[in-house]
Formats: C-alpha cells, sequence, structure tokens
C-alpha cells in the first residue's frame, strides 16, 4: 500500500487520454536554476526555497564518478555506472566512494525531494568521451592519470586513436620537428562522402564506401608532449594494444612499421563540421568512436567502423561483473554492445535509476548530429529517442510527438557557436540547443546597446521563424541562458590563470546592467536559466561563479533578492505570446511589450537600457504614454520593487477619453508606438498607462492585474477536512492543487486559458487584493474561474500561488495545475477549502500533499496525456461525503481506458506484499520499502528502510512514534514552529530562531531544530 493510500489519500486512474490533441507548446515557459558546485544534500535541504522562489526545473552536474575523484566535476567522466556508491561490491573508484557530491542514495534522495515540490530534475551529461590524461577539470589533483585501458566498461578501441611510430630524432616525415611520436592521419576525400546530404563540402575519412582505405600510407601527424596544456600524451604500445578487446587483426595495414598507438592529437580547429572537431579530443579528453554511416533504410555496409582508423568498433560484454546495469534492457542480461549501444544502455539505466526528467548534453557539436536521431526505421542509435522513449516509459505517456514539450523529457545540447544554421542539424534530431546566439547578443543589454534589436522580428538573429524569435532561438529551439558554469555573464570576465587563486571567478567589468538581461530572458517566450553556484565557489576548479542570488541570500545585513523576485514574478504572469506595445525611438532606449493568453493580457514588462530615468506618461517623463490591451479599471502592481516611486505599488489603467487636453500630444505618440510595435491601431477597449524605471542594473519593471475578489455571490466551495499528516515530518511541505472545468466552445475552444489561483495574505478573507470602483466595472482578464485556497482556515503560510495554466481539450475540458507551500507542525491533522467563482464554475478540484515521492511533477499539463486524478484526491462540497461504492472517476489502480475504469482499492490487506520484497504486509517491518532482510537496527519493531530515526529505539522507556522517532515535546515543537514562521514570512534572525548563527533564518535552521528535538 502507498503512503498516499495510507494517509487516506485515494489512488488515481491512469485516464489514458486520446495522443492526437492538441499539440502547441504549454504557455508557461521554464525557468531553470543551474545549480553546480554544491553537495546533494545541501541541495536538497534547499528544495522548499528553490519551489517556492518559483524555478520549475534543476539543472545539476553530471551525477557519475569522475576521473578527479571527489574533486571532479564530473565532465572528465570515469565510471558511468558508478553514481556515488562504488564499483560492482561497492568498493572506492578513484579514491571515492562518493562523487564530489554525494552518495548516489542521497542523489535518489534530491530527485524524490525534488518531485515532491514539483520540481524536475535535469542532469548534465557526457556523451563524447571519458576522462583526461591529464589535471584539466580540476587544480592541484595528485591522482594519476587514467590510461587509455583504464575506464571501467571499454576498450582502447573505443576510442579515437591513432596508429603512431616513435619519432626518430623528434621528425616526423612532414619535417615538424620536436615530436614524440609520428601518428598515421587519414587521408582526405574530395567527395561528398560523410553525410553529405546534411552537410556538404569536403569530409575526412579514411574509407571508401567499399571499406578499403583511403591513403592508407597516409601523411603524419606530429603529437608533442606538452602541447596545447597537456603534459603527457596517452600512449600504449602495439602490443598491448592488440589485446585489447576487439582488437584489429595484427596484420591490419594502418598498423604496418607502427610502434604505438596513441590517443587522437588536441582539436586545433572549433569550426562547425570540421573533421578534427568529430574525431581529435576535446581538451585532450578520450573521444569515442561514435561514427556512424547510413542511410535513409539502414545502415551502410561500412558502419561499424571507426572512422579515422578503419577498424572495426569492438563489440563484447562489457559489464559483466555489473548485471544490475542490465535490469532495464529485455532480456535483463549482459549483451555484447558496442560503444554506440553501451552509451545508449548508459543514458537508459541512468534515467531509470535516478527518476530524471531531462539532460543536458555536453559539447553536442563533438559528436555527428545522427548519433542523436533515428536515421532510418529500426535505427537502434539514436541518443535522443531513448531519452523521449525512456521518460514515456517511466510517466506512462502516450504522446507520440517528442519535441513539443507536451509529456516529453528536456533534452537540450550545448554547441558554442552563434549560427543558427549550424545548430539547425542537432535541432533536427529532436534536441533543443543552449541558446548561443542569444547569449551572444545580450551585450547589447548589458552595455546599453539597441534595446529596439530585441523587439523583433520574429525569426529574430537567426533569419529562420522556424527556430529563431527576439534575438536568438524559440521556445521549441532554445533554452536561454546569461551565464554558466563555462561562461561568464556578459561585460564580465574570468581570471583564466590557473596559477592565480581566483581561477575561473567571473569579475564585472564596468559595472552593466546584469539584473536587466535577467528580466528579459525571464519574461520572453523560452525556458531560460539562471546560473547559481550556491555561493561555493573555489579556486579549484574551472567552474565560474554564478549568480550570488540565485536563491535568496542575506549579505552584509542586506537581503539580494533580485533573481527570486524576478523569477517569482515570470512564473506567475509571463506566459503566451507576446505583443509589443512600445518600442523606443531614435532618441530613448526602451522597450514595453505584453504576454498575452488567448489575447488577453496577463503582464506589462517594461525594460530600459537608456542610461539614464525613463518613465511613461508622468510629468517628468522622457516618453509617451504606454496603450495597452489591459482594459481601463484594470488595476495593476508591480511585482519587482525596482520601478520608480511615482509608478510603484498599485494603481489603474486609465481611460485615454478621459485625460485632459495637456496629455493629448503624449497620447498620439503611445498610440503611434503602439502601432509600430503590433502592426496595428489600439483597439477601441485598450488603456492608457504610465510607468517609470531608474538608471541602474535593474532598470525594467513587470506590472500585473491584482486578482480580483472571490467569495460571496454563489461561489463553490469544496473542502477535505482531517487530512492525516501524522507520517509527514514538520517543515515546509508543498501543497499541489488540481482544477478543471468545462470551457464553453467544445472542440472551437481557445487551447490555451488560465484558472487564476488566489491565496490572500491574511487569515480567511475572501479578497485577494481590491475591487475596482463602481464606476470602472471589472474588467480583469484573470477573473474568469478565480480559485481562493485555503488551509486550516487561513493562507497556507508561504507563498506561492501563480495564475495557473491550462490546456483545453477538444471536449471543452480543461485542466490546470498550481501550488502552495505550508509550514506543518503539529502532525495531527490538515483542512483544505477550495472556494471557486460561480461563473464560469471550476467543476473539478483535486489535492496532493508532497507525501509520494514517485508523483510525476505537476506542472507539464497536457491534452494528450494528464491524468487528472492520478496520486491526487478530489474535493467534495460541504456535507458530500465521496462515493465509497463502486470505482469513481480516476479511482482505483490498473490500466483501463478512459474515465471510470479500473479497480476499487481493496484498502489494507495483511496477506499482500505491497513492496514486492517477499515478506508478507502483516510480517513486514516496512510494508511500504522493500527490505527483505527486514534489518532493524535500533529495534523498534521498525525496519531501517523506513525507520526516520534508525539511531533512537526507545528512549528512557518512551516508545517511539510511527516515523520511528521519539516523540517531540510541546516546547520542542514551539521553537519549529517559531522557526517555520520565521521561514514563512521571511522575519528577521533572532537568537531563538538562527540556530546556525549565520545572520539568515532558512531551511539549515529548521532542519537543526528538528534534528534537536530528536536527540
Amino acid at each position: 500500500m502507498s503512503r498516499a493510500a495510507a494517509v487516506g489519500f485515494v489512488p488515481a486512474l491512469l485516464t489514458a487520454l486520446l495522443a492526437s490533441l492538441f499539440v502547441s507548446a504549454p504557455a508557461h515557459a521554464e525557468t531553470i536554476l543551474q545549480y553546480f558546485e554544491t553537495p546533494w544534500s545541501e541541495i536538497e535541504a534547499r528544495m522548499p526555497e528553490i519551489a517556492d522562489a518559483g524555478y520549475d526545473a534543476l539543472w545539476l552536474p553530471p551525477p557519475t564518478k569522475g576521473s578527479e575523484g571527489t574533486r571532479d566535476v564530473g565532465f572528465a567522466v570515469y565510471d558511468r555506472f558508478d553514481l556515488g556508491d562504488g564499483d560492482a561490491a561497492g568498493a572506492a573508484q578513484r579514491g571515492t566512494v562518493e562523487t564530489r557530491y554525494g552518495s548516489k542514495a542521497e542523489l535518489i534522495s534530491l530527485v524524490e525531494t525534488a518531485h515532491r515540490f514539483g520540481v524536475r530534475v535535469y542532469f548534465d551529461v557526457v556523451m563524447n568521451h571519458n576522462g583526461n590524461p591529464n589535471g584539466i577539470e580540476n587544480e592541484g589533483v595528485l591522482l594519476s592519470p587514467v590510461e587509455l585501458d583504464g575506464f571501467p566498461g571499454t576498450s582502447l578501441w573505443d576510442y579515437h586513436v591513432l596508429p603512431a611510430r616513435l619519432a626518430s630524432g623528434g621528425t616526423c616525415a612532414d619535417g615538424s620537428s620536436g615530436c614524440a611520436y609520428c601518428a598515421r592521419q587519414p587521408g582526405m576525400r574530395a567527395t561528398d562522402d560523410y553525410d553529405g546530404a546534411v552537410f556538404g563540402g569536403k569530409q575526412w575519412t579514411a574509407l571508401n564506401d567499399d571499406g578499403s582505405y583511403v591513403n592508407a600510407a597516409g601523411g603524419e601527424v606530429c603529437v608533442r608532449n606538452g602541447e596545447g596544456g597537456e603534459d603527457r600524451v596517452a600512449v600504449m604500445t602495439i602490443a598491448d594494444a592488440l589485446a585489447q578487446p576487439g582488437a584489429p587483426s595484427s596484420g591490419n595495414p594502418m598498423l604496418a612499421g607502427m610502434t604505438h598507438v596513441v590517443r587522437a592529437p588536441r582539436i586545433g580547429v572549433w569550426d562547425d563540421f570540421e573533421f578534427q572537431v568529430s574525431n581529435w579530443t576535446l581538451v585532450g579528453l578520450h573521444d569515442f568512436c561514435t561514427d556512424q554511416y547510413e542511410t535513409s533504410s539502414g545502415p551502410r555496409a561500412i558502419d561499424g567502423t571507426c572512422s579515422i582508423t578503419g577498424t572495426e568498433l569492438p563489440s563484447y560484454v562489457r559489464d559483466a561483473a555489473r548485471p544490475e546495469t542490465y535490469q532495464y534492457e529485455t532480456p535483463a542480461n549482459p549483451q555484447a554492445e558496442d560503444i554506440r549501444q553501451y552509451l545508449m544502455r548508459w543514458i537508459r539505466w541512468l534515467m531509470m535509476e535516478t527518476g530524471a526528467d531531462g539532460f543536458r548534453l555536453d559539447a553536442i557539436k563533438h559528436v555527428w548530429p545522427n548519433f542523436y536521431r533515428a536515421d532510418f526505421p529500426g535505427d537502434d542509435i539514436a541518443f535522443v529517442r531513448i531519452i523521449q522513449d525512456t521518460y514515456d516509459e517511466l510517466h506512462g505517456n502516450t504522446d507520440t510527438d517528442d519535441a513539443d514539450l507536451i509529456d516529453d523529457a528536456a533534452v537540450f545540447g550545448e554547441d558554442f557557436t552563434g549560427s543558427c544554421d549550424a545548430l539547425a542539424p542537432y535541432l533536427n534530431t529532436g534536441m533543443r540547443a543552449l541558446d548561443f546566439p542569444l547569449f551572444f547578443n545580450l551585450g547589447e543589454l548589458m552595455t546599453g546597446g539597441d534595446i529596439r534589436k530585441f523587439s523583433g522580428p520574429q525569426a529574430g538573429s537567426c533569419g529562420n521563424a522556424a527556430i529563431g524569435a527576439f534575438m536568438g532561438l524559440n521556445r521549441r529551439s532554445g533554452v536561454a541562458f546569461a551565464q554558466s558554469h563555462d561562461e561568464c555573464q556578459k561585460n564580465e570576465s574570468p581570471d583564466t590563470n590557473s596559477a592565480s587563486s581566483t581561477f575561473s571567478r567571473c569579475f564585472p567589468q564596468g559595472g552593466g546592467r546584469p539584473d536587466l538581461v535577467y528580466a528579459y530572458l525571464l519574461t520572453r517566450e523560452a525556458d531560460a536559466a539562471v546560473f547559481y553556484d550556491g555561493n561555493r565557489w573555489t579556486s579549484q576548479s574551472f567552474v565560474r561563479s554564478g549568480r550570488p542570488d540565485g536563491l535568496v541570500e542575506v549579505a552584509g545585513g542586506s537581503t539580494i533578492d533580485a533573481i527570486p523576485r524576478l523569477v517569482n514574478a515570470a512564473r506567475r504572469v509571463a506566459r503566451g505570446t507576446t505583443l509589443n506595445v512600445w518600442v523606443s525611438s531614435t532618441n530613448t532606449d526602451g522597450y514595453v511589450y505584453e504576454r498575452q493568453v488567448a489575447g488577453k493580457a496577463t503582464a506589462l514588462v517594461v525594460l530600459s537600457d537608456a542610461g539614464y530615468e525613463l518613465g511613461w506618461g508622468d510629468g517628468s517623463s522622457t516618453g509617451s504614454f504606454i496603450f495597452t490591451t489591459f482594459p481601463p479599471g484594470t488595476e495593476l502592481c508591480e511585482l519587482t520593487g525596482n520601478a520608480l516611486a511615482w509608478a510603484q505599488g498599485c494603481y489603474q489603467v486609465l481611460d485615454p477619453a478621459s485625460l485632459g487636453v495637456g496629455e493629448q500630444a503624449e497620447l498620439d505618440a503611445a498610440r503611434a508606438a503602439f502601432q509600430s510595435g503590433t502592426g496595428a491601431a489600439p483597439p477601441a477597449t485598450a488603456g492608457a498607462f504610465y510607468a517609470g524605471v531608474p538608471n541602474s542594473g535593474s532598470s525594467y519593471a513587470i506590472y500585473a492585474p491584482r486578482a480580483y475578489a472571490v467569495g460571496g455571490g454563489g461561489a463553490d466551495v469544496v473542502e477535505l477536512r482531517d487530512i492525516p499528516t501524522a507520517t509527514l515530518s514538520p517543515g515546509v511541505h508543498a501543497l499541489h492543487v488540481r482544477f478543471r472545468r468545462d470551457v464553453p466552445g467544445a472542440a472551437d475552444a481557445q487551447d490555451e486559458v488560465v484558472i487564476p489561483l488566489c491565496v490572500p495574505d491574511g487569515g480567511g478573507a475572501a479578497v485577494c487584493g481590491t475591487t475596482v470602483s463602481a464606476s470602472a466595472p471589472a474588467t480583469d482578464p484573470l477573473e474568469s474561474g478565480l480559485v481562493e485556497l485555503l488551509v486550516d482556515g487561513a493562507a497556507p503560510s508561504r507563498r506561492a500561488v501563480e495564475t495557473a495554466p491550462a490546456r483545453t481539450l477538444p471536449d471543452g475540458r480543461s485542466v490546470a495545475a498550481a501550488r502552495a507551500f505550508h509550514v506543518l507542525v503539529d502532525g495531527d491533522s490538515l483542512d483544505v477549502v477550495v472556494r471557486t467563482a460561480a461563473s464560469p464554475a471550476v467543476d473539478d478540484v483535486a489535492i496532493r500533499l508532497d507525501d509520494d515521492p514517485d508523483l510525476v511533477p505537476g506542472f507539464h499539463l497536457t491534452g494528450t496525456g494528464e491524468r487528472f486524478l492520478d496520486r491526487f484526491t478530489k474535493l467534495f462540497p460541504p456535507g458530500v461525503d465521496p462515493p465509497d461504492a463502486g470505482p469513481q472517476e480516476g479511482e482505483g489502480e490498473g490500466e483501463g481506458e478512459g474515465e471510470g475504469e479500473g479497480e476499487p482499492d481493496a484498502g489494507y490487506d495483511p496477506d499482500a506484499d505491497d513492496d514486492g520484497d517477499g515478506i508478507a504486509n502483516a510480517a513486514d517491518n516496512c510494508v511500504e520499502d522493500r527490505n527483505a532482510d527486514q534489518a532493524d537496527f535500533d529495534e523498534d519493531g521498525l525496519g531501517d528502510a523506513c525507520d526516520l530515526c534508525v539511531l533512537e529505539g526507545s528512549i528512557e522507556g518512551e516508545p517511539v512514534d510511527a516515523t520511528g522517532c521519539r516523540p517531540v515535546s510541546e516546547d520542542e515543537r514551539a521553537d519549529i514552529l517559531a522557526i517555520a514562521r520565521a521561514i514563512a514570512n521571511r522575519e528577521s534572525a533572532s537568537a531563538g530562531t538562527d540556530r546556525d548563527g549565520d545572520g539568515d533564518v532558512d531551511v539549515a535552521d529548521l532542519e537543526a531544530a528538528i534534528a534537536e528535538a530528536h536527540q
């Protein structure tokens, strides 16, 4: 029996909706927190902050064992199947069992906690290479280099290597001097041999189409020690190389006259689709032979050979000693595979083991695009497809479009190029790309360039509307970023001197407007990433320093929270399409746009890099009014705190007809700007708006409507009372809410609507914000379907809540989701009341507490795979008891096709084995967690697998509670509650609440108080 069932939640039917419905992308773009340099346990502890800020997803570093042990950032891979649990026997590898970030158990726990809070998890992964011959990622590593044959699961012949001879007198045949080895170099074909239909032009190859060698005698390439920053050459004798698995025949003509095999040289060019980029070694890392030769109907005769030696790719059983790495294969037993198939098995295993929701693919340009895509029916070398198919299997998805951002894994690749043409072949594989075209253009915003460029055209700098938008890639093609572990933000530069104590720290150069850049990134129509290093930067690795306020920080007595404010604002209101309503003329430098859903404005974004205060519609302004499709009388509030003093707070959109004669010139200018930006005159219902932003790094403002009043007048109320919470730990928990309603228009309904959620600031009041005056009738486009959420008679004790994006189904029914956060302190029960507007009615409401780590994150709603009650509990009006006979809509387990099918929950069965560990429920000391050994270290009757306090047992005869912990006293509960309230209300630290003395009251203090209570 699941934990959800144990606390009274009804398991839900996985309702299979038709797969041929709407395919447009969800209106709300993702905000991704790239969180590096931080232990898994610390990231997990900060998950409430991450979710509370409004981040949708985490982008985490490679989770696999690196070649430099605990110092390894993860990109110099050592063992892909070691996630911090050691080798097959659990023994240390590269001097450590754990990775730089912690153990495998901590990693899995982090992902489960992220899912509890509705946050997706993406890992960085490397397809191109394994570890390096010397310390490349980190400074001062003392470990011996990994040799060519030293990586688990691979052979020397899996890599791009070259037959070579010792250089006689340090000179090669071409006259090059100072050589350690003279390596045989492939010849050059003048024909369009390698995937010419995509790339064209002259390509390098060692093979003719019939498999014969091109210029088998070959030229020579000089390999030098110390060249390109390397202090050694990775090399092996021919005799030892021929003893490796999958070695070619000793009579292979490529080996004639050769004495050694050397790792392919370090690349000397970075141009797109150059031979060296795909075959030489990136910064000295050992490069895989992922080469594939194919036609549209099947592989070519020479497929399965390495492009630069012509030798056959070894196919052998790679992990015979680790059968668990094959557990997701069919059949689940070791199989012979070449290096490409090995990488396909690994990425599937990694996703299944961790529950990852997607991946950032490192250095995609160093692997040909045909490695990522399915090139012919039955092609099993298709990295992106493997990821998407595995994700669908994990989550029961039936969506057949793996690139529509609906029920899909996130897959985005890194290619350091501003060329959209160079990115296009990779985008055609089904992945997206980090938006380097936009990244290279962001200097215009950072340094006061021409902001007008960012207003369009829709094709952006790509000149290709299929993939471009607003100076970069569109949402289906790219993930925007301003800085990363590799790149400083524009107008900053790293100290790249590895001998310096500040190696890799990013230094501001002349100020600039870094916050303005993020204001644009987070409110445009594309997913965007914020880079955060947990403020744990050191000089020991190449990782750049990140935004110090990726999460709220307190420094020098001041709160630094520009990014969390932007993330939270963007999450609530930045959705839908973009309408340019004001673009600067030549004498000003501002840009204003609306975000719209179904033609109705949800937000107004004001940006300026003018270098002086810029205002609209005020007597001291330098600009005209702004015309907006928000109708007169709509009350707008500034969400970031950045506006000039006279434009702060909340105020109504003005009726242009009510303004005086002296303001007509400004209105005319505003009309002209609207016409220029949108291509049409303002509608008759449009309003006039005034705003102002300062001259600073925060020259932006975001305005959105107050939520309209709710309650009274026939509003519908649904509730769930006395929700058991005894199995939940004290602390911050996420409350997930789903809504469903009928939408007029049936199949003609808009494909995107909004069901707003309102959590009042005060206790049980039925009003969020204020109503407009009687003379200005309610025109707020977000009014329809408003939902108010109360927990225990008041607002949830942490802010969150956003207007909830909804997807309309062809039958006229829409589904939306939202979340709030509540500090649970009493462990007894919880009351949840949801009040919905009377018209149009929200006819179904369901909730879930974050008690089930297996939950699929609930924000990617679709018309093709949404299961409304999947792991949720439907709420009913007061006095209405849920039906208790027979299966209900969404209730019961099973795979029924449609609503109302499946078997009802039979309840607890003492003779069953719910966790499948071979122990019947009645005798199992952990009914929900597999523990065939029934280990119980503290002998308290609760097995170690489900005992939260495994070291406690009874204390002075006092029994433990249902979690295996000593019951907490009332005084201890009061202390925990005080800290929780301080976190929720962002109160100042005090001696009683700041347990770790760092000047901030946060989750660490809450954890410390809870730990003290259980000592």
